[in-house]
């Protein structure tokens, strides 16, 4: 029957399309979750949406501490580091990561120095009261694809150049060997490694260091620039879900004077949210 062949359809597609976007082309969409209405088909909405752009904002579900876990495991399994099963995203006075701080965030990728990389992050607001603190996500692929056509020798550059990620603090030293940008065997996108304040260039001849820094410095502004940055507020219940291999997030500085404002992350595979997606295509 008709049902039955959409369901055939579906399955042997696999994954939606990915649609590459920046600001001009992408708006604020939030998914309104009720607990009351049938499950599967709301995590299937937000798993087609977040496989087509790299993120999905959830919104109304409840701001409490660990509610973020609860809504995890409706799509796969955590993915425990050593800063827990959860982190808590907060001012700090001695922070052993900026996300730690008041301070301004710019875009970036999480965690380029774990082998292997964590592939999706779910970033939830239970309070968030201060002035500032807003969010921002910029989709790392368009940005490469655009570089890439603008200046090929800058892409070539930063997909050819090994860097040495690294993280310390008194528990853990972290590192991984990476590109900026990394393509698959048939040269496709594949990931997007980039923190500013975690990588390092191992030596190389001064004119090869200057052609990667000029390529980085390009690209540092394109991901920071106002057509790839798309602002927007999280606000109590509101749960962002983002590619971490595909886009980059990051924060407006924030003033702990006054209000408060409280964010807990977690990870989970990309296996887990590409099963689920895939079990729930031929369920619905």
């Amino acid at each position: 029957c008709i049902k039955n062949l959409i369901k055939e359809i579906k399955r042997a597609k696999g994954l939606p399309d990915k649609v590459f976007w920046n600001k001009e082309n992408m708006s604020l969409k939030k998914f309104k979750f009720d607990y009351s209405k049938n499950e599967n088909k709301q995590i299937y909405e937000i798993l087609e949406y977040y496989h087509r752009y790299g993120f999905a904002i959830v919104s109304k579900l409840k701001p409490e501490d660990g509610e973020i876990i609860n809504f995890a495991k409706k799509i796969g399994y955590i993915r425990e580091t050593n800063f827990g099963k959860l982190f808590n995203v907060k001012s700090q006075k001695q922070p052993n990561d900026l996300a730690y701080t008041s301070i301004e965030l710019e875009s970036h990728t999480d965690n380029p120095y774990r082998k292997p990389v964590p592939s999706i992050q779910f970033l939830f607001c239970i309070h968030n009261s201060c002035q500032g603190g807003d969010s921002t996500i910029v989709d790392g692929f368009k940005v490469a694809e655009d570089l890439k056509n603008e200046n090929l020798n800058a892409f070539n550059t930063l997909t050819n150049t090994l860097i040495n990620f690294k993280f310390k603090d008194k528990d853990a030293i972290l590192e991984k060997t990476g590109k900026i940008i990394k393509l698959s065997e048939r040269g496709e996108l594949k990931q997007i490694k980039y923190s500013n304040r975690l990588d390092f260039v191992f030596y190389q001849e001064p004119k090869k260091l200057d052609e990667f820094y000029a390529a980085k410095r390009i690209m540092h502004q394109m991901i920071n620039s106002s057509k790839y940055l798309f602002k927007f507020r999280l606000e109590p219940g509101d749960l962002i879900i983002m590619n971490n291999y595909r886009t980059l997030h990051g924060r407006t500085s924030y003033n702990t004077a006054e209000g408060n404002r409280w964010l807990q992350g977690l990870y989970i595979d990309h296996d887990s949210a590409e099963s689920k997606f895939k079990l729930l295509s031929e369920e619905i």
